[in-house]
């Protein structure tokens, strides 16, 4: 990513709000994070994005991305893992922009996109982990952290003891909260 770049997230549990967190360490100009929850963006504005959007059914999200952003962002980030949120994603950037796929769609999952995209240089890519490697990578992050340029604190959203394991995954499929931390 190139500073002064534009990004949108969509989907900020845990994992999009430490993608907005890396946009904003990257230097991104403009974030854009995208969610059906309100409390999500507003923690979302907390660790970066300088703009938020309430995703709601039915309604165009492209349009409200390109209404921010016209022409569309340079890097698209889905989060979530279906189908419909890659493609969404992937028609809010502009020409040359890179879609990514960071949500795992469930087995057999198919994408649509109009092939014809491709050919203005628009990228669609999928990631494992990140593309992180651990040796270089975690040292840095947790520089990043001691420096406080990246907030872990504010992701954790309760604390539970184990023996209350079963709220924290409730927690999860409800999208309740960024993360919850099991206690011992």
């Amino acid at each position: 990513m190139r500073i002064g770049s534009s990004v949108v997230v969509i989907g900020c549990g845990g994992v999009g709000l430490n993608v907005i967190q890396g946009a904003r360490i990257a230097g991104a100009a403009r974030i854009i994070a995208c969610d059906t929850q309100s409390e999500k963006l507003d923690l979302a504005s907390d660790l970066g994005a300088t703009d938020g959007l309430l995703v709601r059914e039915g309604e165009d999200l492209v349009a409200a991305i390109k209404a921010l952003v016209p022409g569309g962002v340079d890097y698209a980030f889905e989060v979530i893992g279906r189908p419909e949120v890659v493609r969404t994603a992937f028609l809010a950037t502009r020409i040359g922009g890179t879609t990514v796929m960071v949500g795992s769609p469930a087995p057999g999952s198919e994408i649509s996109v109009d092939g014809r995209m491709l050919f203005s240089d628009r990228k669609l890519v999928g990631t494992t982990g990140g593309g992180n490697i651990p040796a270089r990578d975690i040292p840095r992050l947790m520089q990043l952290y001691q420096q406080g340029r990246l907030d872990l604190d504010r992701l954790v959203s309760q604390r539970l003891p184990l023996d209350r394991v079963n709220e924290a995954f409730t927690a999860l499929e409800s999208g309740q909260g960024a993360r919850t931390v099991i206690q011992l």
